[in-house]
């Protein structure tokens, strides 16, 4: 929990005060919507890959919405400005969307563990059509707190259907569905990750995680490992783990 600790802070205060400039607070920034050079020179490799599957306004229509809040730091992309993090929610959709069509699916009800302040949720939905799928319904498990900013932010823009689960229950009551985790699942201490894999991964037919810190390991699923791309640790060796 210390990993998260600054972070709820952070969010408790914004909460509180009511403010939208979290994305720009460097107690939220070290966990999500990161920004430096590294992070400019990633937005720029995840814009070259997603400019090849989307067009410029069909990047625009989640990047304008999703910058929206926040006070995110821009940059500019082709004659428009996002945050790098934006334009990663985008490749990240375009990569969990190509699973689920490559696997036949239409109709799908996806649970995301730990899913920051939305912008997967929001970015999925946006281009779910775009694959022939349509989200049936849509969970977030998080931390409490983080669940408060998640239900600001989603309701703020119009996403009133999603349903919202505390971590501590580990997802015991979630039927079949689509898992999705980006740089969570693998930061959770193992007494954490064991109780989500006794409860949530069994009834998970399919799933995408971004793995990261640690090796992968058996989590009870027949999975295929790809490195991520592009690379966003050396040092971890980042993966793809999907089913």
């Amino acid at each position: 929990m210390s990993l998260y600790e600054r972070y709820t802070c952070c969010i408790e205060k914004h909460l509180e005060s009511n403010t939208w400039t979290f994305k720009n607070d460097s107690d939220f920034t070290y966990m999500l919507e990161h920004q430096g050079i590294a992070m400019r020179s990633l937005g720029q490799a995840y814009y070259t890959l997603v400019a090849n599957v989307f067009s410029i306004e069909e990047i625009r229509t989640f990047t304008d919405m999703n910058d929206s809040v926040g006070n995110p730091c821009m940059d500019a992309y082709n004659g428009f400005d996002a945050s790098p993090t934006s334009i990663r929610y985008v490749y990240h959709a375009y990569r969990i969307l190509s699973h689920m069509q490559s696997l036949g699916l239409h109709d799908v009800s996806i649970c995301e563990i730990g899913g920051g302040y939305g912008g997967l949720c929001m970015a999925l939905h946006t281009y779910a059509s775009k694959f022939g799928l349509r989200i049936q319904s849509y969970t977030i498990i998080d931390l409490d707190v983080v669940l408060k900013l998640q239900q600001r932010v989603l309701s703020s823009l119009g996403y009133t259907q999603i349903q919202f689960q505390s971590a501590d229950t580990y997802g015991q009551d979630i039927s079949e569905g689509f898992l999705v985790s980006t740089y969570a699942f693998s930061e959770f201490e193992q007494i954490h990750r064991d109780l989500y894999v006794q409860h949530l991964f069994p009834q998970m037919t399919h799933g995408f995680i971004v793995w990261n810190y640690i090796p992968v390991y058996d989590i009870g699923k027949d999975v295929h490992i790809e490195p991520e791309e592009p690379q966003v640790s050396a040092t971890y060796g980042n993966k793809y783990v999907y089913w």
